[in-house]
């Protein structure tokens, strides 16, 4: 299969994640997410594939270089998942604060979720969800600049 990639900015950094919509379903390109957060594909994708929740596609796609090659994405399920299991202190200084926020608005829902209270999702576009979440995380970074400019 080969689909079109889209780049989605990462807040506060210079980097993008790469993402593709394979029939309706989003899918991020993990290398690009590794490259994002400064660690290493190699292990990440060992991780997955040990993780019964993990859903590892191989598919076909043209590179930065303008070649057609074979890149490992994810769905947005396991991409979601993934992220909660980085360490922060492991990752790029720049990175920390993107999944601070991300793991803090993951921890939120999923406590909301089982402490039975309702979690209301409405019906969007998962892209539009990707967006969101980075949007939220876009957020949180201005408001830890905003923070430390002010200390």
């Amino acid at each position: 299969m080969s689909d079109e990639l889209v780049r989605i900015a990462v807040p506060g950094t210079h980097r993008s994640i790469v993402a593709t919509n394979n029939n309706g379903s989003p899918l991020v390109s993990l290398r690009h997410a590794c490259d994002v957060l400064g660690i290493a594909i190699q292990p990440q994708l060992a991780k997955l594939h040990r993780r019964s929740w993990a859903t590892v596609t191989m598919m076909r796609a043209v590179a930065d270089d303008g070649k057609q090659r074979e890149m490992a994405m994810v769905d947005r399920r396991t991409f979601v998942m993934w992220l909660a299991t980085i360490d922060a202190n492991r990752i790029s200084p720049e990175a920390k604060p993107v999944i601070r926020a991300f793991q803090a608005e993951a921890a939120d829902v999923l406590d909301a979720y089982f402490g039975d209270r309702s979690v209301v999702v409405p019906a969007v576009n998962q892209f539009d969800v990707l967006r969101a979440a980075i949007d939220q995380i876009e957020a949180a970074q201005r408001d830890a600049t905003e923070a430390k400019e002010g200390a």
